[in-house]
């Protein structure tokens, strides 16, 4: 389900017009092409994990961690400060990550750009390191939402309806 044409902004429908009159083969309704031109990246479930760039990395420093899956400094130091994430340190205090941190930060990444909770992204690290089954937990949760935010965008086109409208009568003030 891709994000309907009336929800883009002026700029994005620009771009968006802008690359279909250059290659008119660009179908609106595609959301792999829509994210290129409007966020200038494909969208997530495209970009190619980075489990076969790191796997042999004996360890990943901090600057290499921030690098690869796009997270802050001090996201990576809550993380590890709440216990989702555990960083070691080398002679010199350095913090790096191994295996285990590297398999968690492929999980915390991309579910924190969908917008899931700390909550349940530990649930699904719990759910992924004692069962197996984090991928099923996941899309749960993302499916869940989803459905939230769908009922919120309804929700903000009501109002923008009901505050678009014009009005039948004038305001009258009470004394």
């Amino acid at each position: 389900m891709g994000l309907a044409l009336c929800h883009l902004n002026r700029l994005q429908k620009q771009a968006l017009f802008q690359a279909q009159t250059a290659d008119p083969h660009v179908d609106p309704n595609n959301t792999t092409a829509r994210s290129k031109l409007i966020l200038g990246r494909p969208p997530l479930q495209d970009l190619p994990m980075p489990d076969n760039n790191i796997r042999h990395l004996a360890r990943l420093s901090l600057q290499d961690a921030m690098r690869l899956f796009g997270l802050t400094a001090r996201a990576l130091r809550y993380y590890e400060e709440i216990g989702l994430l555990e960083a070691q340190r080398d002679r010199i205090n350095h913090r790096f990550y191994g295996p285990q941190a590297r398999r968690r930060l492929e999980w915390i990444a991309p579910l924190r750009a969908a917008g899931l909770g700390i909550d349940d992204i530990r649930k699904v690290i719990h759910a992924e390191e004692t069962e197996g089954r984090g991928r099923d937990f996941a899309l749960a949760r993302l499916q869940a939402l989803r459905t939230k935010l769908c009922r919120a965008m309804t929700d903000v086109d009501a109002a923008i309806g009901a505050y678009d409208a014009p009005r039948t009568r004038p305001l009258q003030r009470t004394v």
